[in-house]
Parts: C-alpha cells; sequence; structure tokens
C-alpha cells in the first residue's frame, strides 16, 4: 500500500494537489457534424461543473473538432495529449469495441504546433510526444522527451512511458526500473492503463514497483495512469501509488455504486421518476453527477491517504465495500 498526494507547482503560478482525476475530451469513438465533435455542446454544458482539470488533445486541437482554444473552459490545468491516442487502433479498457485510426496526417511537428501557439491564459501540462507504433528502448523515449520538452519551460512535463517490444503490447517493468533514476527531470511520469498489463493485478502491481523504485531514487513526481479514470480503478490505483487520473468513461457512463454502469439503465435503477426523462436529459444529468462523485472520490482518497482508513470507502456503495477493497490490495501486495 502505497497512497500519496502532491501539491504540483506550475511555473506559471498555479499550484494543484493530488488526486487530480481528470475529465478528458476526445473526437475518437465521438460523432463528427461539419468537422465538429458531438462533444462541443457537452464541453459547454460542463463549463459550469469543471473547474479544476481538462484533458484535450493536441490533434484534436490542430484539427478544430472540438471548441476553440478561446472557448475552452478556462480551469486551474489543462493536460494536453500528444494525439497518439486519436491517431491509432489503441483503445481504453472501457470501450466496447475498437475505432478506426484517423486518415489525417499527424506528427510531432504539428504537436508542436499546437504548443507553440497555446496561450499562457491557460496554464498546461504537457504529455511527451507518442509514436503509436514505433517501439524503442527506454532510453531513447526519454532522450526524445527531454528534447522535446527543453524549449517548454512554461509548462509541466508529462512523460509517457511506451512499451519497447515490437512484439508486446505492454510496458517492461523490468526496463523501466533500470532507468527510472533519468525520470528526474519529468514533473510527471505517465503510463497508460492498457499498456500496464493485462489483469488488475498485473497493473497494480507495475503502479507499486514504478513508485516504490520512483521513491527509492528520491523522485517526487506523481504517476499518471491514462485511460482510468472510473472510480474503482482509480481507488485501487490510487492505494498502490498512482496520483494522476484521466478517461473517457464520465462521458460514456454512469459512475453509479462506484462503478461505471450503462446510462439509462443505472438512472432508472436510481430513481423510477427517470423513466420520463428523454435520453438527452439522462445524459446530461449523468455527466453533471459523475463530475460530483470524482469530486467527491478526491476528498475520500485525500482521507484515506492520512488515516488509511478502508471503511471510508463504504460511502461509495455502503458496508463491506472498504473490507473489499482492503482485501484487494492485501492479496496483491502478498503475490509481489
Amino acid at each position: 500500500m502505497n497512497p500519496k498526494t502532491t501539491i504540483l507547482k506550475h511555473p506559471l503560478g498555479i499550484e494543484v494537489s493530488t488526486p487530480l482525476l481528470i475529465p478528458s475530451y476526445s473526437s475518437k469513438g465521438f460523432a463528427m457534424h461539419d468537422g465538429k465533435s458531438e462533444l462541443c455542446n457537452t464541453m459547454l454544458f460542463a463549463k459550469e461543473f469543471i473547474y479544476e482539470t481538462q484533458l484535450l488533445s493536441a490533434y484534436d486541437i490542430y484539427y478544430g473538432h472540438m471548441l476553440d482554444v478561446m472557448e475552452l473552459n478556462p480551469t486551474q490545468l489543462t493536460v494536453i495529449d500528444s494525439g497518439g491516442y486519436e491517431t491509432s487502433n489503441i483503445f481504453d479498457l472501457s470501450e466496447t469495441r475498437k475505432y478506426d485510426r484517423s486518415k489525417k496526417e499527424w506528427n510531432i511537428n504539428l504537436f508542436n504546433d499546437v504548443i507553440d501557439s497555446w496561450t499562457e491564459l491557460y496554464p498546461a501540462i504537457v504529455v511527451s510526444y507518442d509514436a503509436v507504433e514505433l517501439k524503442i528502448p527506454i532510453e531513447k523515449q526519454v532522450e526524445n522527451a527531454k528534447e522535446f520538452f527543453k524549449s517548454k519551460t512554461q509548462f509541466l512535463s508529462d512523460f509517457l512511458i511506451k512499451p519497447i517490444d515490437v512484439e508486446s503490447t505492454f510496458i517492461d517493468i523490468d526496463e523501466v526500473i533500470k532507468h527510472t533514476k533519468s525520470f528526474e527531470s519529468f514533473n510527471i511520469i505517465g503510463v497508460t492503463e492498457k499498456e500496464l498489463g493485462d489483469s488488475y493485478f498485473a497493473r497494480m502491481k507495475n503502479i507499486f514497483l514504478l513508485r516504490k523504485i520512483l521513491d527509492e531514487n528520491n523522485i517526487k513526481s506523481p504517476i499518471h495512469v491514462f485511460g482510468s479514470l472510473d472510480p474503482l480503478s482509480v481507488i485501487l490505483y490510487f492505494i498502490m501509488g498512482a496520483e494522476v487520473f484521466d478517461g473517457l468513461s464520465w462521458l460514456k457512463y454512469d459512475y453509479y455504486n462506484c462503478c461505471a454502469s450503462y446510462i439509462n439503465n443505472s438512472n432508472i435503477m436510481k430513481s423510477i421518476e427517470n423513466v420520463y426523462l428523454t435520453d438527452n436529459e439522462i445524459r446530461m444529468r449523468t455527466i453533471k453527477d459523475n463530475i460530483y462523485q470524482l469530486e467527491s472520490l478526491k476528498n475520500i482518497l485525500l482521507n484515506f491517504s492520512q488515516n488509511k482508513d478502508y471503511s471510508i470507502f463504504d460511502k461509495f456503495v455502503g458496508n463491506g465495500f472498504g473490507k473489499m477493497i482492503d482485501e484487494i490490495v492485501q492479496n496483491t501486495i502478498k503475490k509481489l
């Protein structure tokens, strides 16, 4: 068990404390109308509820798929992802199907164009460029990321670790551990949930081992797990040592009883009166409720990090949920 909290100090003077539970936006998997994602309306609606962080793709910014920059929600911090997710066949674990990759041009030069034109009105965290299918050694990934961030001192840096073996879709935790000392210049260390392992145990183990070796090297940078915003995953990964989480599940599911559930069904389970709501009304209500759930979860995680009392998690589902989380964590640690 290794839960941590960190104060991230941005070069532009903003400070935020982890855990960060970051609502993400992406054109991938959502309908497009005249070059704009259907999420534009959702982004306008969510401005009222999201104030701390949000994640956007540089790819979507470049091609104008989302709101124009000056229309964006002025959250305390905006995470600018490198566009690897949108231009690949990679998908989050919460997806029910894969989507064909975009055919539009995308490369590091276009990514740099987005970053170079970004306004300082929106303090940002920038993710290192993800070459997607280019499998290169960890030391080369670090070298490329350091070169990329050299001229971007007005941002916080988020180094995304990628698999190195062409035959594997997962990171090699042993290779990562060997090169951990070289991560010290990055503000945040990122991994995608999909590439952490093929089971909850593998993912929890790898987060625990990465946090452990970072601590041994006196590297305080928090771990960011991309694509893992559903409440149950957040709880388990936080306890093992991760502090930053993002994902699209808040747009697609209802965070009901700590699970990501089918929106229409779970809303009827909450109240039979919801049967009279239109599908769009249910969706908007769910988005609002999900943001509230994430804010509540952050407070619960902060409480847990101080007291290590698993019963705090009973507030989400009911008596016994905290004990279940405790058993999962203890069984994982025993098998490390």
